[in-house]
């Protein structure tokens, strides 16, 4: 059996709530860092793949 505190966290019985609370903290921080990160490296990518379609379109009408 586990309690929940309002991290929607589940916490083992025993664990100390404030042990548990600052293990919250630090999982919502890094889901929080890696999201962002993800986020960025996905609008990178989009970027990227935006400019080489740009090109791949420019050489495509210039060629014919």
């Amino acid at each position: 059996m586990s309690r929940r505190l309002g991290f929607n966290l589940m916490c083992p019985d025993g664990w100390d709530s404030i042990l548990c609370v600052q293990t919250a903290g630090i999982q919502s921080y890094v889901s929080r860092r890696l999201g962002f990160v993800l986020m960025s490296d996905i609008m990178r990518i989009q970027r990227i793949l935006m400019f080489n379609y740009k090109m791949v379109a420019f050489l495509a009408v210039s060629l014919t």
